[in-house]
C-alpha cells in the first residue's frame, strides 16, 4: 500500500499560501454546540467569518497571518531538534566519556611508586568517578594491546564496588596480562577478598609458564597460608620466572620447608647474574625463620658465592635459639673458610655476654690473626677470671697487632671495673700474677703502639688498686708512658738550638733565646738519665744528648755579650 510522505516544511509553507488566493467559499451550518444555544457559523476559505460568526472563526483556524504560520512551523521543528539531541547525549555521553578516559590511560605506568588506591592518572580517576556503569567499558580495556591501559582498567576495576563480571573478566585477563602488569591486576583481585583465590589456583595448571607466573603473583598477594604448599613446589619450575613468581608469593606466608629450595634457587640466579630476581628470593629467606631447618642456613654461611644469599641467612641465623647456634659458632670462628669465619662473627654479636664469651674464647685458638683480634674486640664487655686470663695469655701472641689488642681489652675491662678485683687478688705484689705478668710483658715490647697498650692497662690497674702497693709498676708507667715525650721534646730543643748558631750571630736576643733552650733541654736531659738507670736501652742515646747540650753551654759562656758580662 503506497502511503503519501509527509509533507516539508516547505511544501506546508506552499499549501497555506495558495488556501490564501482561494475565493470565498461557504460552508453548511455546523449543528448547535449546545441544545437552545450559540448558533452554528459558516467559514469561509479567506479565513474570515461570516456575519453570524461573532469573531469566534479564530478559535479554529488561529493563524491570522503567514509570518505566525511559519514561526510556529519552526518552534515545533526547533523542540524537536532539541529532543532529539537530548536524547543522543543521555545514550552517547557515557561512550564518549570512556573513550576519552581511555586515551588518557596510555600514560599510566604500574612501576612507578605509588598507592593504587589513590592512583593520580586522570583517567583511571575518571573510570573510577563513573562507578557502576563504567565496569563494562573497563572490561572491553581489560582485552586492549596497549599494557599501559590495560593495567589502568585493572586498577580503576580495583577502585569500584565489586562486581561478578569484573573479577571474572579480571581473573581471564591473567592469561594475557605481561610484564609489571601483573602488579595492578594483583592489586585489583586482593580488593576481591580471598573468595576469588580457588579460581586463581585453577589457573596455575596452566601450561604457559606466563600464565602461571602471573597466578603465583596474584595467588601470593592473599597472603593465605593454606596455599604455602600449593605455591613451594613451582621453585623448581623449569621456567625461572615462575620459580621466582612462587619465591615472591611465599615472602608474607613463609614456608620452611621451602628454604633448600630457596637455597638452589638463589645460587641458579646468582650464577646467571639475575641481582634483581635473587633480591626477591633472599627477602623470601629472611621471613623463613625455623630451627627445624639450621642446617641449611649453617652451609650457606660458609658459601660466599652469593652475598645477598649469605646477607639473608645471617640475619636469619641470628633469630635461632642459643643452643642450636652456639655449638655451630665455635667452630665457625676457627674454621679455615674465611667467609664462615665473619659471618660467625656478625651472628655473634646478637647474642647474651655468656654465649658472647663462650664463642670468643674458642675463637682465640684460630690460626687467623684477625678472627683472634676480633675475638679479643668482643671481649671489652666481659669480665670473668676466665675471659681475663685468656687475655693475658693473648698478650704474648707472636703476631703484634694480637697482642696490642689483648693489652687494649684488658686495660678497658679493668678500666670499667667490669672485674671484681677483691676476691681475686691481694694485697701483696708477688702474690699477683697477673700484674707481674704485664710487669714482664712490658719489659719485652719493643713497639711503642704495644707499650703504649699495655702502659693504659697498668695505668688502670694501679687506678684501679689505689697504687699503694705499686711502687715498681709505677715506676715502669711512668717511664715508658714518658720516655718517648721526653726524647721528642729533647730533639726539637737541640735542633732549635742548633738553628740559632751563635757562633754567626751574636745579637742579645739570640742569646735569650739560647740561654732559655739551654735550661729546657737540661730538664730533660735530667728526667732521661733517671729513666735511663733504670732502662739502661736507653742510656746510650742520653748520654750523647748530655755531650750536645754540653757543647751547647760552652758557646754560650763563649758568646756571651760584654755588656751582659759586666
Amino acid at each position: 500500500m503506497y502511503t503519501k510522505p509527509f509533507p516539508s516544511s516547505l511544501g506546508i509553507l506552499r499549501m497555506g499560501a495558495a488556501t490564501s488566493r482561494l475565493p470565498p467559499c461557504s460552508f453548511p451550518r455546523a449543528p448547535d454546540r449546545i441544545a437552545g444555544g450559540e448558533k452554528g457559523h459558516t467559514l469561509s476559505c479567506s479565513g474570515r467569518g461570516s456575519a453570524g460568526s461573532n469573531g469566534s472563526d479564530k478559535e479554529l483556524y488561529p493563524f491570522s497571518t503567514d509570518r505566525e504560520r511559519v514561526m510556529s512551523v519552526k518552534k515545533i521543528l526547533a523542540g524537536i531538534v532539541i529532543v532529539g539531541l537530548v536524547a543522543a547525549g543521555v545514550f552517547l555521553y557515557n561512550p564518549l566519556r570512556a573513550k576519552m578516559y581511555l586515551g588518557k590511560m596510555k600514560d599510566f605506568d604500574p612501576n612507578t611508586p605509588q598507592s593504587f588506591d589513590r592512583v593520580r592518572n586522570a583517567g583511571v580517576r575518571g573510570f573510577i568517578a563513573m562507578k557502576g556503569s563504567a565496569v563494562p567499558y573497563l572490561i572491553e580495556a581489560l582485552k586492549d594491546s596497549d599494557p599501559h591501559v590495560r593495567a589502568g582498567a585493572a586498577v580503576a576495576l580495583g577502585n569500584i564496588p565489586p562486581r561478578p563480571e569484573a573479577e571474572k573478566a579480571l581473573i581471564e585477563a591473567l592469561k594475557n596480562c605481561k610484564g609489571d602488569e601483573i602488579r595492578a591486576y594483583s592489586w585489583a583481585l586482593s580488593r576481591y577478598g580471598s573468595k576469588c583465590a580457588p579460581d586463581v589456583a585453577k589457573l596455575l595448571d596452566d601450561p604457559s609458564p606466563a600464565v602461571r607466573a602471573a597466578a603465583l603473583r596474584v595467588l601470593g598477594g592473599f597472603h593465605l597460608k593454606k596455599y604455602a604448599p600449593r605455591i613451594a613446589p613451582f621453585l623448581k619450575d623449569e621456567s625461572l620466572d615462575v620459580a621466582v613468581a612462587a619465591a615472591r608469593a611465599l615472602e608474607f606466608t613463609p614456608w620452611p620447608p621451602a628454604v633448600p629450595d630457596l637455597i638452589a634457587l638463589a645460587r641458579k640466579l646468582a650464577a646467571k647474574g639475575m641481582k634483581k630476581e635473587l633480591d626477591h628470593v633472599c627477602a623470601t629467606l629472611r621471613a623463613s625463620v625455623d630451627p627445624s631447618v639450621k642446617e641449611h642456613v649453617f652451609a650457606v654461611l660458609g658459601d660466599g658465592s652469593v652475598k645477598p644469599l649469605l646477607d639473608a641467612c645471617r640475619s636469619w641465623a641470628g633469630k635461632l635459639p642459643p643452643p642450636e647456634l652456639v655449638p655451630y659458632l665455635c667452630k665457625a670462628v676457627v674454621s679455615s673458610n674465611k667467609v664462615e669465619r665473619e659471618s660467625a662473627f656478625v651472628i655473634l654479636k646478637g647474642l647474651n655476654a655468656a654465649d658472647i664469651e663462650t664463642v670468643a674464647l674458642a675463637a682465640l685458638s684460630s690460626s687467623d690473626p684477625a678472627s683472634r683480634i676480633k675475638a679479643l674486640e668482643m671481649l671489652y664487655d666481659v669480665g670473668s677470671e676466665k675471659c681475663i686470663k685468656a687475655v693475658m695469655a693473648a698478650a704474648e701472641d707472636e703476631d703484634k697487632e694480637v697482642a696490642s689488642a689483648a693489652l687494649k681489652t684488658l686495660g678497658k675491662v679493668v678500666a670499667r671495673n667490669k672485674i671484681g678485683w677483691a676476691p681475686v687478688l691481694s694485697t701483696s705484689q708477688k702474690d699477683n700474677p697477673r700484674e707481674e705478668y704485664i710487669l714482664f710483658a712490658i719489659g719485652k715490647l719493643k713497639d711503642p703502639a704495644l707499650r703504649f697498650a699495655a702502659t693504659e692497662c697498668l695505668e688502670a690497674l694501679t687506678a684501679r688498686n689505689g697504687g699503694t702497693d705499686y711502687e715498681d709498676w709505677n715506676n715502669w708507667w711512668y717511664d715508658f708512658k714518658n720516655t718517648e715525650k721526653y726524647i721528642r721534646e729533647l730533639s726539637a730543643t737541640l735542633k732549635r738550638l742548633d738553628d740559632i748558631n751563635l757562633g754567626e750571630s751574636k745579637t742579645k736576643e739570640n742569646f735569650e733565646k739560647a740561654k732559655k733552650l739551654v735550661d729546657e733541654a737540661e730538664k730533660l736531659v735530667e728526667k732521661l738519665e733517671e729513666i735511663a738507670a733504670r732502662n739502661p736501652k736507653i742510656s746510650r742515646w742520653v748520654e750523647k744528648q748530655r755531650k750536645k747540650l754540653n757543647i751547647f753551654k760552652y758557646s754560650i759562656e763563649k758568646y756571651r755579650p760584654l755588656d751582659i758580662m759586666n
